[in-house]
């Protein structure tokens, strides 16, 4: 349990909680508390009470202190404001030609912002008047649209009724208002008599709503067949605030009357309503051809004559409006069905397409990335086999040749060596001279072998 206080910053709004903590406030009371929209003034209009936590919205705010004389004039003071800046706004609204109707202007109690209430058909770009705004008053500008509900809570007015406006009066929130309420309880639906000044359903049409749901459970339908004290009848009306009904008798002189009784003083027998066949209303005809002595019995005749052709006209209606219900029903039914039957179509034609085309990707990926791989590793192998062969050749021959080179090289080397030392010796054998000797030794001694090799390999 929390002990709360109740707050409410309108003369008609919400109530907010919030924690007192060690201060003691009663009701009428005024407190300054810290809310979204910053530091407000509110009147408490709950005194201290404990609450479940449950029913508390979490987490709830400390009061921060009582009010004084000095706020009470601070609020004094921001109503003035409210009143320029909406003089202001309106100037403003004029000069940008904007389709807006300004409601209320709002002042935070600390003047951080200023909050302007408008309506509009649709929606307004007022980007430029927040600016021009925001340029006087210097501070922050909000623009808020509001409903015309919410419009005539915020101006106030008389009632159809001749007393002021229930939401502008007493009223927190909006309760839903239908049409059906206006039916539930026999009103006109005319629009200018169950409108109030917004031009939306009254909400007074919600008040009474539960109780005539309630009186019309318990009293007989129109057309039931009912017993009363004076006799057996048919229901022509009901009335749910005096909860009478009005039933037709028919007494044993075959008169009819129509009488009103208490709900409490009549017996359902029948909600079903009768049938009335066109022997009575033959028989009614006759009845009325036969008794034409006097002018009484005419019009009797004639009113029983015209209530059997309302019961008709009353059955025919209620039988009617039964099978169209029945049919909306069955139609209803079958619509549903079918949609639910094409929407489950769809959704498995939808699914199946785009799961078989997640599989084709897939598949696609894939077999492209390993398609890739395999040719770009046999590619590489290739390449890599054709260098290495063509390398391997290369160095080969290059090695042979120079290999070749060099063994040819030391091969003449050697012949010639052996050829030049045979011929020379054969040459110092044969000469007999020995001048020629030394010539030939002398001029043999002065080359060397090696060059003689070398001029023959070159």
């Amino acid at each position: 349990m929390e002990k709360v206080i109740g707050i409410r910053f309108k003369r008609v709004g919400k109530i907010y909680y919030f924690l007192p903590g060690k201060i003691h406030f009663e009701q009428g009371d005024h407190a300054i508390v810290e809310t979204a929209k910053g530091t407000e003034f509110g009147e408490v209009v709950l005194a201290e009470k404990e609450v479940e936590e449950k029913d508390l919205v979490a987490p709830l705010k400390q009061v921060i202190r009582r009010a004084n004389s000095k706020d009470d004039k601070k609020i004094e003071d921001n109503k003035r404001k409210e009143k320029n800046a909406f003089a202001t706004c309106l100037e403003k609204i004029e000069k940008h030609e904007l389709k807006m109707k300004l409601a209320d202007v709002e002042y935070t109690f600390d003047n951080a912002r200023i909050v302007f209430y408008f309506t509009a058909d649709g929606r307004v770009d007022f980007r430029d008047l927040v600016k021009d705004l925001a340029s006087v008053f210097k501070t922050r500008i909000e623009l808020r649209q509001i409903g015309v509900r919410d419009e005539a809570k915020m101006l106030g007015g008389l009632g159809p009724c001749g007393r002021a406006c229930c939401c502008s009066y007493f009223l927190g929130d909006f309760n839903p208002v239908s049409i059906k309420m206006a039916k539930e309880q026999n009103l006109s639906l005319s629009p200018t008599k169950i409108s109030g000044l917004c031009g939306r359903l009254m909400c007074c049409l919600n008040y009474e709503h539960e109780h005539y749901c309630q009186t019309h459970r318990r009293m007989p339908k129109p057309g039931s067949t009912v017993e009363t004290p004076d006799g057996r009848g048919v229901v022509l009306d009901n009335n749910a605030i005096t909860e009478k009904v009005r039933v037709r008798i028919t007494l044993p002189d075959e008169n009819i009357e129509v009488k009103s009784f208490i709900l409490e003083d009549i017996k359902i027998i029948d909600t079903r309503p009768p049938f009335v066949k066109n022997k009575n209303k033959a028989n009614n005809k006759g009845m009325v051809k036969g008794s034409g002595k006097n002018d009484k019995d005419k019009s009797i005749d004639s009113s029983k004559a015209q209530d059997s052709k309302d019961i008709a006209k009353d059955n025919v209606k209620d039988s009617a409006k039964d099978n169209a219900k029945d049919i909306a029903k069955d139609n209803v039914k079958d619509n549903a069905k079918d949609i639910a039957k094409d929407s489950i179509k769809d959704s498995i034609k939808d699914n199946v397409k785009n799961s078989i085309k997640d599989n084709v990707k897939n598949s696609i990926k894939d077999n492209v990335k390993n398609s890739i791989k395999d040719n770009v590793k046999n590619s590489i192998k290739d390449s890599v086999k054709d260098n290495v062969k063509d390398n391997v050749k290369d160095n080969v021959k290059d090695n042979v040749k120079d290999i070749v080179k060099d063994n040819a090289k030391d091969n003449v080397k050697d012949i010639v060596k052996d050829n030049v030392k045979d011929n020379v010796k054969d040459n110092v054998k044969n000469d007999d001279n020995g001048k020629d000797k030394r010539n030939v030794s002398e001029n043999d001694s002065s080359k060397k072998p090696d060059d003689d090799i070398e001029l023959l390999l070159d």
